[in-house]
């Protein structure tokens, strides 16, 4: 026969649910009479999230399991509550601070706001979560994968994984319409965002084995500040950022593959340093980049240049006011060395000139010479900007020549890297020469012109037999005529000796200014030549 329960004991359990309740807890579904430790399970907090007036429920210092539950029960147990989509409408914002977190996570809910701080959590699942913000803090967690969620602002730091040998910080197909932070994380063997549509996004000081981006649509800014991994993945992405100054990149590790990316606002590389292996290839900058701070690993690296449309620039600070982390400049410029007020600046301009340099060389350490050409010419390009300026603003003979032969070695062999180009316009410039030289008669051409003159007259005179002999005969001869024209263009091109020049009148001067252009000509074209030989 079943005893009563003595008054004093009803007493004490009343006072512990009442107790429970005041404190925006639950109940634990086991553990009371065992001395095990107390369990709230979802349910319980389900519970509460739905029946209580409260805007926000704060657990502190509990033992949570969290994990999915059953929309129909939902559903069959509280008529009032609202279901949309398969997710589960509270509006509502829930805390977990100092508590142990068990179980598989949460799922197919809309809040307000959702933090856990100083948890200590096991493998914890967001998905299918909307949410204005998700905030996990300041806590030890084998690992964090947020799925199929949206959030206007997503923040995880300060997390450390007492598993440092495995688990991984992930944010897959989620949408975050402010901000995505991953701050100060340690020791996990990924870091990563993947498939997700952001506005901003901001990893900070984390610490990983590999650190990856992939297919990922922002819409705004990108920011790795002082981030550390053995390997960095940044592949598929489409970075917008239409309003932002620039992305920066700050990243030390062994090896960096930055791929595919489309990029369309300037780039930042500020202080990263790779050590083993650089493969940055086939992505689309459409603004110019700074790697002037950036330390490359001296083999083992793959930078097509072509991918830079835009060229490099410098980052210089308006105000001299220090940006260590390149985030916080508000009165920052790109220096691309092409005004005048730029090109005065001397600092800047040499270290964009430097920018090119590291490229250039490196380029000719793993013998890619269309990319090592392509370096050199920008690098002439700058010169010959300088060049002008130190003439518009100093005037003078020399900075003037100066000037001039450098417009002329871009014209004539893009500044010694196209040898075939030099070939092509010295063509032009023998038959241009070779055309007026048929005008003038010559020691090498003495009776083609008279011949040519009588033809001339024979077609214009109709006849018996017509047109056409005459004008075939008129033909040749003028073909006669321009090959001995072109004969004596070539030889006075490549200045190869007349003993005394065939020609006489205004055509003997031209002989002589054009033996000067081919002498000056030719050797640029040795140089360039040779230069590209010896590559």
């Amino acid at each position: 026969m079943a005893q009563k329960m003595n008054p004093a004991k009803l007493f004490l359990s009343l006072l512990l649910i009442s107790t429970f309740v005041a404190t925006g807890n639950n109940l634990p579904a086991q553990g009371l009479n065992q001395g095990k430790p107390v369990v709230i399970r979802l349910e319980n907090i389900l519970d509460s999230l739905i029946n209580s007036p409260d805007q926000l429920l704060t657990f502190t210092g509990k033992t949570i399991s969290l994990g999915s539950f059953s929309l129909r029960k939902i559903d069959r147990l509280y008529p009032n509550a609202q279901i949309d989509s398969g997710m589960l409408v509270l509006n509502k914002s829930l805390a977990f601070r100092n508590c142990t977190i068990i179980g598989k996570g949460l799922s197919n809910l809309k809040m307000k706001d959702i933090t856990f701080t100083n948890c200590q959590i096991k493998t914890l699942s967001i998905t299918n979560i909307g949410a204005v913000s998700l905030s996990i803090s300041n806590s030890q967690a084998d690992g964090v994968r947020v799925l199929n969620s949206t959030f206007k602002h997503l923040h995880l730091l300060h997390l450390s994984n007492p598993n440092p040998a495995s688990g991984s910080l992930s944010v897959f197909k989620t949408k975050v319409t402010g901000e995505l932070r991953l701050a100060n994380n340690a020791f996990y063997q990924n870091i990563g965002v993947f498939s997700s549509e952001l506005k901003y996004l901001r990893f900070e000081k984390n610490q990983a084995n590999m650190t990856g981006m992939g297919n990922n649509l922002v819409k705004n800014e990108v920011l790795l500040l002082d981030e550390a991994a053995k390997e960095f993945r940044i592949r598929k992405n489409e970075f917008l950022s239409k309003d932002t100054l620039r992305h920066t990149y700050d990243f030390h590790g062994d090896r960096l593959v930055f791929i595919n990316n489309t990029v369309e606002a300037p780039v930042l590389f500020a202080d990263s340093r790779v050590n083993n292996r650089l493969e940055m290839a086939d992505n689309v900058f459409h603004y110019a980049v700074d790697f002037h701070d950036m330390t490359f690993p001296e083999f083992n690296k793959y930078i097509p240049f072509r991918q830079f449309k835009q060229g490099f620039v410098v980052y210089q600070n308006l105000y001299s006011e220090e940006s260590p982390d390149g985030a916080t400049c508000f009165y920052c410029e790109l220096y691309a060395g092409k005004t005048d007020e730029e090109l005065a600046d001397k600092t800047n301009f040499d270290k964009l000139v430097q920018s090119y340099e590291i490229l250039f060389l490196g380029y000719k350490s793993t013998g890619d010479i269309e990319s090592a050409n392509q370096a050199y010419i920008q690098i002439k390009e700058l010169y010959l900007n300088r060049l002008g300026y130190l003439y518009r603003t100093h005037g003078g003979f020399k900075h003037y020549f100066r000037w001039q032969l450098a417009k002329l070695l871009k014209f004539y062999t893009n500044h010694g890297t196209d040898p075939a180009l030099s070939i092509v316009i010295s063509i032009y410039v023998i038959l241009v020469f070779a055309v007026f030289y048929v005008f003038f008669p010559s020691e090498w051409d003495v009776s083609s012109k008279k011949r040519l003159l009588t033809d001339f007259k024979d077609f214009i005179n109709s006849n018996e037999k017509g047109y056409f002999k005459p004008f075939l005969t008129l033909i040749v001869g003028f073909g006669i005529s321009l090959i001995n024209a072109i004969t004596l263009s070539l030889n006075s091109f490549v200045t190869l000796g007349f003993g005394t020049i065939p020609t006489t009148g205004v055509a003997r001067y031209v002989c002589i200014l054009q033996g000067f252009i081919g002498w000056f000509l030719l050797s640029i074209f040795t140089v360039s030549l040779i230069n590209q030989i010896l590559f």
